[in-house]
């Protein structure tokens, strides 16, 4: 090779990389970076999807992709639940007082922060009472209800996010098209699990499906047929109007017919799409805290232009959120892959926390002492939070990763041990034969999962003060 011919491969070679390191950059008119955007906001799970339909057997044994998909719970999908709680009774506090200057939010709130919270919390309680495994599983009935609500408005309002920052709006008959074909995805899939009833087990408490009429599932894909060609067209339309929807936005709509069409379904990549919903969420917590992080931190404007080192940090912060919730969890999974499984969190901290609970009063010194060691450990992040825009964006998460491994893992495995040894008062030393032995970790786990739809239902509404101006990358 000559002196020209590797002075044009050197200049290629660093313009592709300079492509590829501007796509995963702040840049304006995204959310996160244009990388972040389309991965997270559904291509990431597009092309898994492709990955898996070609290359993975259906038939095949499912025990080592169970073991990746629960490592990477830890990293995307139990954070993305421990952000909601944190945007909601953190960030937006405030809101519960603000009964003067913005009533209908404070009302909101008051309505998704306590009195759902305060609702399932009293309905378990009197199943506990009734010693009822048939009461008890309506909570099951009800989380595997709303979870679909819950995709569907979040994947429009990934669309319409995502296209405002692209300064792309849409008509009111395009919305509704879009809509009407989202909520059809919603029924086919809910109406699919409740043909034929049949009772199922969900960490050991029964549940009895519905029997719905064949017919409402012809009904809904006639409905989504023509409601998806009308979106295809109105939106073609858009484009060729000068209003072209971006990347971003296609794929979120493209990611949910992959996820909810039974046509398309396989069964190892069921158990990944939570995974991907997840990811699609911290998408847009990704975005608010760093522009948070850096426009409090500089005393900045929102929609301002930066100063330098203001520039500098949103850099930074764009890297490690990039590094935390794409690279890391694919890693994750990968590893956990082909590495193989010995135990889980659980089971460890079961072990521990079992053989603690045999001695007279250990169980409840031992749960103080994790909660102690939790808050300080947190007091201390909150400490460096305070430095700069990286810590308190640092914090957040950290925090977030914590908080989902309480949630999800610490809290309902020493509940379960304390209700079944008895040492909780009254109906919460529950009876194994009728509750199984996960009571706990099936009630956190509903809980958790209902409380964030009510939640997301207000946090990322239009008339919240306290995220709507730091949702587009700053200049």
């Amino acid at each position: 090779m000559n002196t020209a011919d590797a002075e044009m491969t050197t200049t290629v070679a660093t313009s592709w990389f300079g492509v590829m390191a501007n796509w995963f950059r702040p840049t304006k008119g995204t959310l996160f970076s244009p990388a972040a955007d389309i991965l997270m906001a559904g291509g990431a799970s597009i092309i898994f999807f492709a990955i898996v339909q070609i290359f993975v057997n259906r038939a095949g044994s499912i025990f080592l992709w169970s073991w990746a998909v629960y490592y990477a719970a830890f990293i995307v999908n139990y954070p993305h639940f421990a952000a909601s709680y944190l945007l909601m009774y953190q960030d937006a506090r405030a809101g519960f007082r603000d009964f003067g200057g913005n009533r209908t939010f404070a009302l909101k709130l008051w309505w998704a922060g306590v009195l759902v919270p305060l609702g399932l919390l009293m309905y378990f309680v009197f199943a506990l009472t009734q010693s009822s495994s048939l009461q008890m599983g309506y909570l099951a009935n009800a989380m595997f209800f709303f979870v679909g609500w819950h995709y569907i408005k979040q994947i429009f309002g990934c669309v319409i996010v995502l296209s405002s920052a692209k300064k792309v709006y849409y008509t009111k008959w395009e919305r509704w098209s879009l809509l009407t074909a989202l909520y059809s995805l919603w029924m086919i899939s809910f109406v699919g699990v409740n043909l034929y009833g049949g009772t199922t087990s969900y960490y050991g408490i029964s549940y009895t499906s519905l029997t719905l009429l064949g017919g409402l599932m012809t009904a809904f894909y006639v409905l989504l047929l023509v409601s998806t060609a009308t979106t295809v067209i109105l939106l073609a339309r858009k484009a060729l109007a000068g209003q072209r929807p971006p990347v971003s936005a296609l794929v979120a709509i493209v990611a949910i017919y992959v996820w909810y069409l039974p046509a398309l379904a396989h069964p190892f990549y069921y158990y990944i799409i939570p995974f991907f919903h997840s990811l699609q969420y911290l998408l847009f917590v990704l975005a608010y805290k760093r522009n948070s992080s850096v426009v409090r931190a500089f005393a900045a404007e929102p929609n301002v232009r930066l100063t330098r080192p203001a520039k500098h940090s949103l850099g930074i912060i764009t890297t490690l959120g990039s590094l935390a919730f794409i690279v890391i969890p694919a890693a994750i999974i990968l590893g956990a892959m082909t590495a193989g499984q010995s135990g889980s969190l659980e089971t460890g901290i079961y072990t521990w926390f079992g053989v603690l609970s045999q001695v007279p009063t250990a169980s409840w010194v031992t749960t103080l002492g994790v909660l102690l060691v939790a808050g300080a450990g947190l007091y201390v992040l909150r400490s460096f939070a305070k430095r700069n825009a990286v810590g308190a964006f640092t914090h957040f998460f950290v925090k977030a990763v914590l908080l989902g491994i309480i949630m999800f893992s610490v809290l309902p495995t020493m509940l379960d041990i304390l209700g079944k040894t008895g040492a909780l008062p009254g109906p919460f030393s529950y009876n194994q034969v009728i509750f199984g032995t996960s009571l706990y970790l099936f009630f956190v786990t509903i809980f958790i999962n209902i409380h964030h739809y009510f939640i997301d239902n207000v946090i990322w509404k239009r008339n919240n003060p306290y995220i709507r101006s730091m949702m587009t990358t700053p200049e």
